[in-house]
């Protein structure tokens, strides 16, 4: 009986140990995430931000303005505003690295994720979640809105095909997502993890979205790729 009671005493001895030990390498673990909080959140500098040459560029048709960058973040989130007219919104698509919110500040969205639509006026948002094929068509003149993407790394790819910088509210009179030749802007969207739909993937994927089909700039624009050799198309 005292031998069963060392034993026991022992094994609890032991365990005790091992529950300690577990519970220092937890602690370790939790202090090391602090501290890399830490590190990615500190020493950053405050900054105000407004459109300028430096924040703003053209791209497609619309007008791009970087409020915050994954310099300015810690790659953490990037903020964008975002200036468009009808007929000049992106083409079907999916978000392969990050999570996309939209806040409409001016104007009128429709907005098609999966097999869901969504009716977004001035004041009110919308959450598209990565690797969720969706589009958003513009229902009113032109369209203000503030774009959030987490983690940061998508505005590298608006400073990718961004055209001339701009610093006013008016609209290029650029072309929109029907360019003489898309491949490049294809492409870089393939670096940034950003694919693009065939038009059978989009009839697929959005059911409820009828306008990449009455779109011709857009069809023309995903066709004309498609029959590219190297293809970043999502089929």
């Amino acid at each position: 009986m005292m031998a069963a009671g060392a034993i026991t005493a022992a094994a609890g001895t032991e365990n005790g140990r091992a529950y300690e030990s577990r519970r220092l390498v937890k602690e370790r673990i939790r202090k090391n995430k602090r501290m890399q909080y830490i590190k990615n959140t500190s020493f950053r500098p405050a900054y105000k931000r407004a459109q300028s040459a430096e924040s703003t560029v053209q791209q497609l048709g619309s007008q791009m303005t970087f409020l915050a960058e994954s310099k300015d973040t810690g790659g953490s989130f990037a903020v964008m505003e975002f200036l468009a007219k009808a007929g000049h919104e992106p083409a079907p698509h999916l978000h392969e690295r990050e999570d996309e919110w939209l806040y409409v500040l001016e104007g009128e969205i429709e907005a098609y994720v999966d097999a869901e639509a969504f009716s977004i006026k001035s004041g009110g948002c919308v959450f598209l979640p990565k690797l969720r094929p969706h589009v958003w068509s513009i229902k009113s003149p032109r369209l203000r809105a503030l774009m959030v993407v987490q983690p940061a790394g998508l505005e590298r790819y608006f400073r990718r095909i961004g055209g001339l910088s701009a610093t006013g509210s008016e609209l290029p009179g650029q072309t929109t997502y029907s360019p003489e030749d898309p491949a490049a802007a294809i492409r870089a969207g393939a670096e940034f993890g950003l694919r693009y739909l065939s038009p059978e993937k989009t009839a697929e994927a959005l059911p409820l979205y009828s306008g990449f089909a009455l779109t011709a700039r857009n069809l023309v624009w995903m066709d004309r790729h498609r029959r590219s050799e190297k293809i970043h198309v999502l089929r």
